[in-house]
């Protein structure tokens, strides 16, 4: 009887062993888990920033290309008025 008590206690230590790790490796992962959702947070917001660099940067092409076809213009009605 007091082999079968040892070997159960043994199965005990065994398990608790056993669900003390499990419990460490889903903390491990959470914490995995936290720091991708965080990098994918930081990725989206710097796309976010990059996008809106971009758009300011094709409507400042905007701009400079209607300003060059305006003054293409007026030369160009310049030199007929002349």
């Amino acid at each position: 009887m007091a082999f079968d008590l040892c070997s159960a206690d043994n199965n005990l230590y065994g398990t608790s062993i056993q669900i003390s790790h499990h419990i460490e490796n889903y903390a491990l992962l959470q914490r995995e888990t936290n720091q991708w959702k965080d990098q994918a947070k930081n990725w989206q917001e710097h796309f976010l920033r990059v996008e809106q660099e971009r758009c300011s940067l094709v409507s400042q092409m905007d701009e400079l290309g209607t300003e060059r076809l305006i003054v293409c213009q007026i030369h160009l009605l310049h030199r007929s008025a002349n």
